[in-house]
């Protein structure tokens, strides 16, 4: 099962895996913060709002612009 798991995500475009990791650390951080009743900090929730914003544009980005290449052929 979980070399089926590898092999999926071994497959998959860089940024899709790259995307859902950066999507889950930010839902593991926020619900460690809400179930802790602690705040992130704010040099974390920075870098976190960077980073998420920098992974996010581009894999949507790619992502459109390769849905319009597929729609022009």
């Amino acid at each position: 099962m979980i070399k089926a798991f590898f092999i999926a995500w071994g497959g998959l475009p860089w940024r899709k895996p790259l995307a859902m990791t950066a999507a889950v650390i930010t839902i593991i951080m926020i619900f460690g913060a809400w179930i802790t009743g602690r705040d992130i900090p704010d040099n974390a929730s920075t870098a976190l709002i960077w980073f998420d914003g920098v992974i996010f544009s581009w894999a949507y980005g790619t992502s459109a612009a390769e849905a319009i290449k597929n729609a022009k052929k």
